[in-house]
């Protein structure tokens, strides 16, 4: 009988250093680049069948957002088990080039395992949960050289660079499926890769002197708006005129204006107005009301300090923004503080500067915050999502539910 073999990209205890990013999806479906952690596993590892592992509460949510693909069952005899917060690059295939029962690390960290018979039947019986030490407790280990996201601003910091390294890797140099007009000013055409039903207004810069610029399908840019890569734009987003955008990742159906600098944004996210937001990472159907701004630099020039699974972390990185969980909102002239970490489902309309950390599912006034009614949220959350022709599933509305429960128990 002919052995099968799959790649299985799982969870582990890493997921709670970056929540909040990481409350609604599993760690692989962050942001990086041109696409997402599990797409660069993929595409290194192309050709060869794809399970899924990931907490148990997200499960139903995963297997909506990824039809057709095993989540948290294997039906393989031999699976090459990949982290989930690996950058992956071409060296990943080399180094899952190991004997099974082997088990790659770094830093302590494991990067990856190749595992078959006893050792994969017993995993098999652990998918419930994020998979730890003892899944792999026994096998021959191997260090090696590898990259981890291991706290929400790595994502931020290593953004430019796998921007660059994506679109050579896809071979996207001077692919233009749509028509520039001579209205456009283009900065290094070799560097851009637009794709159909683009509609640059007049005045518009792309400048891909300093990196790839990417558009997905259907973009629109509004005029005298300036792109300076590298910048990914995801299908069907939105750029107001007089937008600034650089060094920046932007998921798909985001509506975008004032200036954004060396951030991501998962998705389906509002920033439309003037109001400063760099080096931040949002999650997605987020709404930053008109001048919103965040601070990323702190007056005497000190590393920022972060709040990162429940303690005060120094990032040992001097530019750090803010880091935003899905369907969260701010009231016009909001201001974070650099470092700031905000919940799912928050409201932030506080005088002054926004503390630098609120919890999931709270409604932070003038006064003093308050908890969130999980119903009111929802309800909101369906609407804002009808809105753009989406719906919220009930999957989605089960990891909502469990995260209030848990973060208000």
């Amino acid at each position: 009988m002919t052995m099968t073999e799959g790649i299985c990209i799982f969870e582990d205890d890493g997921w709670r250093r970056l929540a909040p990013l990481t409350s609604t999806r599993p760690v692989y479906d962050l942001r990086l680049g041109i696409g997402t952690l599990k797409e660069k596993i993929e595409t290194v590892l192309h050709g060869t069948p794809v399970a899924l592992h990931c907490r148990t509460e997200l499960a139903d949510s995963v297997e909506e957002d990824h039809p057709g693909t095993g989540v948290n069952a294997l039906a393989f005899d031999r699976c090459l088990f990949v982290n989930g917060r690996v950058i992956a690059d071409e060296s990943l295939g080399l180094l899952l080039e190991a004997e099974d029962d082997t088990v790659l690390r770094c830093n302590g960290e494991v990067v990856a395992a190749r595992v078959s018979g006893g050792t994969l039947e017993k995993i098999s019986r652990m998918l419930d949960g994020p998979l730890g030490d003892e899944a792999w407790e026994g096998l021959p280990a191997r260090e090696v050289d590898a990259r981890l996201v291991r706290n929400p601003w790595d994502l931020i910091t290593s953004n430019e660079g796998e921007i660059a390294r994506d679109f050579d890797r896809l071979g996207l140099a001077g692919t233009l499926d749509a028509e520039i007009p001579a209205a456009v000013h283009v900065i290094n055409p070799d560097a851009i890769c637009i794709a159909e039903r683009c509609r640059l207004d007049p005045g518009v810069v792309l400048d891909a002197g300093g990196g790839p610029v990417v558009l997905g399908s259907g973009v629109r840019i509004g005029a005298n708006s300036v792109i300076r890569g590298p910048a990914v734009i995801g299908e069907g987003s939105l750029i107001q005129p007089l937008t600034v955008l650089q060094a920046t990742t932007v998921g798909p159906a985001c509506k975008l204006g004032g200036e954004i600098r060396e951030s991501i944004i998962q998705g389906y996210s509002n920033k439309q107005h003037s109001g400063f937001l760099g080096h931040a990472y949002l999650g997605e159907w987020v709404n930053l009301g008109a001048d919103t701004t965040n601070s990323d630099l702190k007056n005497n020039y000190s590393s920022v300090r972060v709040h990162v699974d429940g303690k005060q972390v120094d990032s040992k990185v001097l530019l750090v923004g803010c880091f935003i969980g899905d369907h969260t909102k701010s009231a016009i002239g909001s201001r974070f503080n650099t470092g700031s970490v905000f919940g799912v489902c928050c409201l932030l309309y506080a005088a002054g500067f926004v503390p630098k950390y609120v919890p999931s599912f709270t409604w932070l006034g003038h006064e003093r915050p308050v908890k969130y009614s999980v119903g009111k949220a929802i309800d909101t959350a369906r609407t804002v999502m009808q809105r753009r022709g989406a719906e919220l599933t009930s999957a989605k509305e089960k990891v909502l539910r469990g995260i209030y429960e848990r973060e208000h128990a």
